[in-house]
């Protein structure tokens, strides 16, 4: 059961809501009777996904989408303006997007900046055009982080690079805008069964996923020996929208670092 229940007609962006966490975010905000503005590049998944979070819904909500690549400084200002127009404001961002990489130190020059485009600077791009509306709203920053930040992995170089910034990030962020009312937070979940891994140029075969399943028992930062699916863990990212979650919670899912209490 949730620990937090968004406010009804209650404006929630989520980039990277075409599949796993993101789409499990979307559904679940949707059955708490919230607007919705869901983001990303997969077309077909993200359509299908408007359509599960209407059904999903229990009251008369508004479900808008827009299609692109996060990287792009057009769809960023894109997702804040049509949100803003289409929904009337923007209550909570929820920064979802992201890639996965593999390899070590001697990862290319291309594939760092790859990750860190995605992982890091779209989110704070993006934030950057949405702290004015936030602002407005008093509303709440979530940023999608991960436990390879604060548990080190192996050959996963430039993701965990990029979510150790991102941490950063989030603390910075938090002391800067909490006198204005804006709640910035991380969290940090294990593996979630995802699409994440089966696209892109490193995408992982049906059997190469599949042994990457069977492997969590043996690694020590799958919480509970297993990856979680996207719907296990929605509750925990409510959990840090909420004014009264002040401090940080051990999650058998993960870290939740909520660090943006206003003052």
């Amino acid at each position: 059961m949730l620990a937090y229940a968004a406010h009804p007609s209650e404006i929630i962006c989520v980039p990277g809501a075409s599949a796993g966490v993101g789409e499990a975010i979307a559904l679940e905000f949707a059955r708490q009777g919230s607007h919705l503005m869901l983001c990303g590049r997969d077309k077909t998944r993200l359509d299908l996904v408007v359509d599960q979070c209407r059904h999903a819904a229990t009251s008369d909500i508004k479900v808008c989408s827009t299609v692109g690549d996060i990287t792009s400084e057009l769809v960023q200002r894109s997702i804040i303006d049509s949100t803003v127009t289409q929904l009337g404001c923007i209550d909570v961002l929820v920064n979802n997007a992201g890639v996965v990489s593999q390899g070590d130190y001697s990862l290319s020059r291309e594939e760092y900046q790859r990750v860190m485009t995605t992982n890091l600077e779209s989110i704070l791009f993006l934030t950057q055009l949405a702290i004015p509306h936030l602002r407005t709203s008093k509303g709440n920053i979530v940023n999608i982080s991960s436990i390879v930040s604060l548990r080190q992995s192996h050959n996963v170089m430039a993701y965990t690079l990029s979510k150790a910034a991102l941490d950063s990030y989030t603390r910075a962020l938090a002391m800067n805008l909490a006198s204005q009312g804006i709640r910035v937070n991380s969290v940090n979940p294990g593996s979630v069964r995802s699409l994440i891994y089966k696209r892109g140029e490193q995408a992982l075969g049906d059997n190469e996923y599949a042994k990457l399943l069977r492997m969590a028992v043996y690694i020590h930062f799958f919480a509970a020996s297993k990856f979680s699916s996207g719907s296990e863990i929605s509750c925990q990212y409510a959990r840090v929208m909420d004014s009264n979650s002040c401090c940080s919670v051990r999650s058998q899912f993960g870290w939740i670092w909520p660090v943006g209490e206003p003052m």
